[in-house]
C-alpha cells in the first residue's frame, strides 16, 4: 500500500476574521479594489475564515483571479487554493492560463497549487513536460515536488499513471532526473527499491525491474 507523504510549501497561518482588524488590514488595504472583504483577507492570510464560507468561496476566488491583472496579487489567491486544498474547476481552469507567466513566483505557486484544486490528468501531464523539458532548473525541481506531494485528489488508477511514468524516468539518460524521480518515489511511498541513481546500468535495471514488480502488484489491488 502507498504511503503518501505531503510537505507544505509555506507555513499556512489560519487567521481569524477578527485578526484583520490588529494587523491594521481592512478598508484600507482593499480600498479600491473590488470584493474588498475577500482582499483584507488575502493581504492577511485569512485562510480559516475563507475556509469557513465552505467550497463556493473557491468560485469567488476564481472570478477575482481572473479579473485581477497583477500577478502580485494573483499569488495570493493562487496561494489560497494552495491551502484550501479543494477541487474547483473554476480555480483549475483560472491557474490553467498562468503556467506560462513570466512571473517566477506566480509559476511555481500555480504548479503546486493546480494538484490542490483539481484531478485533471492535463495537470499531470504539464508538470512532466514541466519536469522532463523544462529550461528553467527552478520549475523543473517543484514541478518534481508539486508531483510528489500536491497531486492529492487523484483516483487510485491515476496514481497508478502517474507512479508508472515517474518509474519510467528511473531510466532517463540524465542523472538529475534518475535523482529526481527517485526523490518523487520516495516521497509518495516511502520506499528506494536498492535503486541508486549513479550506480552501475545493471544494477540500476535490476531496482526498476523491482520498482515495476511492484507497482504491478499494487494496481492488481485496485
Amino acid at each position: 500500500m502507498l504511503a503518501i507523504g505531503h510537505r507544505p510549501h509555506r507555513c499556512a497561518v489560519a487567521l481569524a476574521a477578527a485578526l484583520l482588524a490588529l494587523l491594521g488590514v481592512g478598508a484600507g488595504a482593499a480600498e479600491g479594489r473590488p470584493d474588498s472583504e475577500l482582499w483584507a483577507l488575502l493581504d492577511a492570510r485569512g485562510y480559516q475564515a475563507l475556509r469557513e464560507r465552505g467550497p463556493a468561496v473557491l468560485d469567488e476566488l476564481a472570478d477575482l483571479y481572473r479579473a485581477t491583472p497583477e500577478p502580485d496579487e494573483r499569488l495570493k489567491i493562487a496561494n489560497a487554493f494552495y491551502v484550501l486544498g479543494w477541487k474547483s474547476e473554476a480555480a483549475r481552469e483560472a491557474m490553467l492560463a498562468d503556467t506560462g507567466t513570466r512571473h517566477r513566483d506566480l509559476r511555481v505557486q500555480v504548479q503546486w497549487a493546480l494538484g490542490r484544486v483539481s484531478d485533471d490528468d492535463r495537470v499531470v501531464d504539464y508538470l512532466f513536460e514541466t519536469l522532463i523539458r523544462g529550461d528553467d532548473l527552478l520549475f523543473r525541481d517543484k514541478a518534481a515536488c508539486a508531483l510528489a506531494s500536491d497531486q492529492i485528489h487523484l483516483s487510485d488508477a491515476q496514481r497508478v499513471r502517474l507512479l508508472s511514468r515517474v518509474i519510467d524516468l528511473l531510466e532517463s539518460p540524465e542523472p538529475w532526473l534518475r535523482w529526481t524521480a527517485m526523490r518523487v518515489l520516495e516521497t509518495q511511498t516511502g520506499q528506494r527499491k536498492g535503486f541508486l541513481p549513479k550506480a552501475p546500468p545493471a544494477e540500476r535495471a535490476a531496482a526498476v525491474a523491482r520498482w515495476r514488480a511492484w507497482l504491478d502488484e499494487y494496481r492488481s489491488q485496485l
